[in-house]
């Protein structure tokens, strides 16, 4: 991923430092981000400017935020605080060191049948544990599935198209 930090604005959200973009998708932008009073890298998800105008946007990035920040578990990514800024919404998350699945996948195909049963087992876990909390994820795919370069956990991300059980 290109480096933006030069063109970041603001470059700090509420008490969170942007470093660097790690990663863009629909919803928002990823940047890798430092929280002094605790000091500790995390992952700072941003609404952009345009979406953050419409309130069905906002809920959804909120619904995101909050369905993953009531799971704890290895195999899924943490998530912090949420908050918004000067009509800039956006969340903290745990900051995973590694890659994506998708990053993997083209970097070094194929994987052994170790590694893919290793990566599923992760998966299927964090699922099981989101189902047990009555969400289920809907868009489980290479690019969110993070790996975990420090634990060689294989964690899920992005719960932004999260739908809860019990409004199904």
């Amino acid at each position: 991923m290109k480096d933006t930090s030069d063109s970041l604005k603001p470059r700090t959200l509420g008490r969170y430092q942007l470093v660097r973009q790690i990663g863009a998708g629909g919803m928002g932008d990823v940047y890798e981000g430092y929280e002094p009073d605790l000091d500790r890298r995390v992952a700072i998800k941003v609404l952009p400017y345009d979406l953050a105008q419409q309130e069905d946007f906002i809920k959804r990035f909120r619904r995101e935020a909050t369905a993953a920040g009531s799971l704890t578990h290895p195999n899924i990514v943490s998530v912090h605080y949420f908050g918004e800024e000067q009509g800039q919404y956006y969340f903290v998350m745990q900051y995973v060191p590694g890659q994506s699945l998708a990053e993997k996948l083209v970097q070094q195909p194929p994987l052994t049948l170790d590694e893919k049963i290793d990566i599923f087992e992760h998966c299927l876990t964090g699922l099981a544990v989101a189902h047990e909390a009555g969400l289920i994820h809907r868009d489980i795919k290479p690019a969110n599935i993070l790996l975990n370069s420090d634990t060689g956990q294989a964690m899920l991300a992005d719960f932004g198209l999260v739908k809860s059980t019990s409004s199904a």
